[in-house]
């Protein structure tokens, strides 16, 4: 009997709080005849303790862990942060997690193999896998620009031209990073993030007049737009739902302790933020205007439309502006935004929506991936 097919994704978020969760779900969906193996975030013996993430270590000793059916997640034990290693100790701690993998996966050798992989540091230590492995290589963002400031950052174009050449298949987030690959245009494709439908909650709590922040706050967050909003808009009450990152969080108490309209809804885990998506009338993305966020294709937009949530955000390339998702080229407009959208509630039941919906389902994405890897 030929052994099934093994299609493995090394993560560069946690496994549990991972954008693209459903995105992996869908795939093992998709590929009932693979196995689907989700490569978590290693576990490492310094860096977990220090940053006090014993857990990861506690993860890789509990071994795999079937998810569903045919998907799997897994953490490898290594000894440095591989992807911080120079080359000849990169390749060699690649094949220490090759030999992890091996005791947990049977018949391992034998299976014909997909890697799909986010961290283009990472690319070159994959060759131990083998050359007769399909490799996919998906850029979130403009991996060589800062988030924050929008400049180059040293060193990693040069691994992500690397990673563009080793890799079989190339998936971006938006036409402008892939503008800026063109030489590889012919095993370029335009993935973009997508989302699913959930099932209606009825008991969600509803705030009256709500204006939503969903999603890790991160110092590319535009503070003085964001404080403006709040200021202008004091008889609306602004949500925060996410993990607040060590560097902000001063100034998201600042937030917190000085506006009666401020509330944080905590650190809510991956599988209950739908939820949260309608208890508030609209989400706002207030994020600095660079180069590095109009590259980008927050998946907080298409997640918070699929909803019923409408969005004001700073203008970017993964998105159109249409009925339901509205761009802001300053603050001004910002507020204006909000206000229309909060006194003039949306109609969802159109063929706008509709499309919008099929086009950017998480199953229509991975049929496209599924469609493009056949012709590899």
């Amino acid at each position: 009997m030929q052994s099934k097919e093994l299609f493995i994704i090394f993560s560069s978020q946690e496994y549990a709080t991972a954008n693209h969760l459903e995105f992996w779900k869908e795939i093992a969906k998709n590929k009932k005849d693979t196995d689907v193996l989700i490569i978590d975030i290693f576990a490492d013996m310094i860096v977990s303790r220090i940053r006090n993430k014993k857990y990861r270590i506690t993860d890789h000793k509990a071994g795999i862990k079937k998810i569903e059916n045919n998907l799997f997640v897994f953490r490898p034990m290594t000894f440095l942060r591989i992807e911080a290693l120079p080359g000849g100790m990169k390749d060699f701690a690649m094949k220490s997690v090759l030999k992890q993998i091996k005791d947990v996966i049977d018949n391992f050798d034998i299976r014909k193999k997909t890697i799909l992989y986010y961290d283009c540091r990472l690319s070159e230590s994959l060759r131990v896998f083998g050359e007769d492995c399909k490799k996919i290589y998906f850029i979130y963002d403009e991996v060589y620009l800062n988030a924050s400031t929008g400049k180059e950052i040293k060193g990693l174009k040069k691994l992500d031209y690397l990673s563009c050449l080793n890799a079989d298949l190339i998936l971006t987030m938006t036409e402008i990073i892939a503008s800026r690959r063109e030489e590889f245009h012919n095993k370029l494709v335009v993935l973009g993030n997508g989302a699913s439908l959930s099932d209606k909650n009825s008991n969600t709590i509803k705030f009256k007049n709500a204006v939503g922040f969903i999603g890790n706050f991160r110092n590319w967050i535009d503070i003085e737009l964001l404080e403006y909003l709040i200021v202008q808009k004091s008889t609306y009450t602004f949500c925060f739902a996410g993990p607040i990152e060590s560097n902000m969080n001063e100034k998201f108490r600042h937030l917190l302790n000085n506006y009666s309209n401020t509330v944080y809804l905590g650190n809510i885990p991956k599988k209950h933020v739908k939820s949260i998506y309608t208890m508030v009338d609209i989400v706002i993305v207030p994020y600095k205007r660079n180069e590095h966020i109009q590259s980008t294709r927050p998946i907080k937009i298409v997640e918070s439309i699929f909803n019923h949530t409408p969005v004001v955000t700073v203008p970017m390339d993964g998105y159109v502006e249409n009925s339901f998702i509205q761009f802001a080229e300053n603050k001004k407009e910002f507020v204006d935004k909000i206000d229309i959208f909060m006194n003039h509630k949306v109609d969802f039941n159109t063929e706008e929506f509709h499309s919008f919906l099929k086009e950017n389902s998480w199953k229509s994405k991975v049929n496209l991936l599924i469609e493009k890897l056949e012709e590899i």
